[in-house]
């Protein structure tokens, strides 16, 4: 059976032909078509690759300590009278820590001091040889030396009861036995003076004197040096870690009564692996960071490395000595450093700063010759003060951006700015 074609409307088929040139010709945006505006520079800050000599270095983690400590003691005994320093302080080398009491011993030199120029005296005499007058002095003198003496000798038999009575307390019968003492020493000198005046200087006799002088002249030298001794002072540059006494308190020969380290310089002591230790050299210059202070960076120098290694880490001890005169640093900080290890040899380096991570990938932007940004893959290697290897499609004097990249894109327009000026990406136009 065959089909029958419709006949189309006059008035359907006219506006069908209405619709063709609308749907063949599209109408023209009413702007002629303009061209998109240029894009805007992003002002940065760049840095040229350099060319500088390297080693390779290992990250190692190790903590602040004291070159040397001292436990201070005393060489004597004796009342602490004042205290010239506490923990914390920082002290010079010869800083007096300590003051015992001292009074008995200044008492004890007077008296000693006496006794030397009375030997002293003596033994002129004998060499001169005595006349009448100095026999009849020696004699009065005598005589005045034994009238003291009995009258110390009393008053100390005095206070002896007074002490057995419990009136006076040790001290002072301490001090009345000292007097009688020295007393009766005085007083034996001077009869000792009186009888050689009667009989006159023999050559022994001159011979016992110089002996005697040289006693009584080494009985000074002691005591001065005891009277020293009192006095406790620091043996180096350092600072108090632990104070042991108080004021008042009774010390005894060797006890602990500081302890003082030394923390300028202060040392690092770093675990270094044994597969690089043997590579490592005494003098090298490794620089280091503190967790305490992040933005700091401090550089020491290896002083030593010592041949034994810990059994369980297998790592060896180097030590290095920072530079500390503020007292910036303490014993026990944490740090963090990179030793330096094996031969030196050539390396492009860029600052830290210049390298950005996208995807896992290290990228730097490089200034092309168009003054466009160059988006150019890289590596890194060692790490110094600040800079870093970079290896990848770089050349010494290639200029690198270091501020400003943070929304570069390849082939972006860029305007160097002055060293001392920083500027934003331009925004987006909304």
């Amino acid at each position: 059976m065959k089909t029958q074609l419709k006949p189309i409307s006059t008035t359907a088929f006219l506006f069908f032909l209405a619709l063709v040139p609308a749907w063949a010709s599209p109408e023209k945006p009413a702007d002629g078509g303009a061209k998109k505006p240029p894009q805007q520079e992003a002002g940065v800050k760049v840095t040229e690759v350099t060319r500088e000599t390297v080693q390779e270095t290992v990250a190692i983690v190790g903590s602040l300590e004291s070159p040397r400590a001292s436990k201070i003691g005393s060489e004597v005994e004796g009342i602490v009278e004042n205290i010239l320093a506490d923990e914390g302080d920082q002290v010079k080398q010869g800083q007096p820590l300590l003051q015992l009491s001292n009074s008995q011993l200044k008492i004890a030199l007077t008296e000693a001091k006496a006794e030397e120029e009375e030997s002293r005296r003596n033994l002129l005499e004998l060499k001169a040889g005595s006349r009448r007058q100095e026999v009849e002095v020696a004699l009065s003198a005598m005589k005045e030396a034994e009238a003291h003496w009995e009258k110390a000798a009393r008053e100390y038999e005095r206070n002896k009861k007074l002490f057995a009575d419990k009136i006076i307390d040790e001290r002072l019968l301490t001090n009345s036995r000292l007097e009688a003492e020295a007393a009766e020493r005085v007083f034996l000198q001077r009869k000792s003076s009186h009888d050689m005046a009667l009989e006159g200087a023999r050559k022994e006799d001159i011979e016992k004197a110089e002996a005697s002088m040289k006693v009584r002249s080494a009985k000074v030298e002691l005591i001065r040096d005891r009277l020293k001794k009192t006095t406790i002072y620091s043996p180096f540059n350092g600072t108090v870690a632990e104070k042991f006494i108080e004021k008042g308190e009774w010390i005894t020969v060797g006890q602990q009564l500081f302890r003082v380290s030394q923390t300028d310089p202060i040392r690092v002591t770093m675990p270094v692996p044994e597969t690089v230790v043997s590579q490592v050299r005494i003098g090298s210059e490794v620089e280091v960071r503190l967790d305490a202070f992040p933005d700091l960076r401090f550089t020491g120098k290896v002083s030593q490395i010592i041949p034994e290694a810990d059994k369980g880490a297998r790592t060896f001890p180097v030590r290095l000595l920072l530079d500390n005169p503020e007292g910036l640093l303490k014993v026990g900080m944490m740090v963090r450093g990179l030793v330096p290890f094996g031969a030196r040899r050539e390396a492009l380096m860029i600052p830290q700063d210049a390298v950005s991570i996208a995807q896992g990938q290290k990228n730097v932007f490089v200034v092309d010759k168009n003054n466009t940004a160059k988006m150019v893959p890289v590596q890194t290697g060692v790490l110094k003060k600040g800079v870093v290897e970079a290896i990848g499609d770089l050349a010494p004097g290639d200029l690198v951006v270091i501020r400003g990249g943070e929304r570069l894109r390849p082939g972006m327009p860029l305007k160097i700015l002055d060293p001392g000026t920083i500027q934003l990406m331009p925004e987006k136009e909304k």
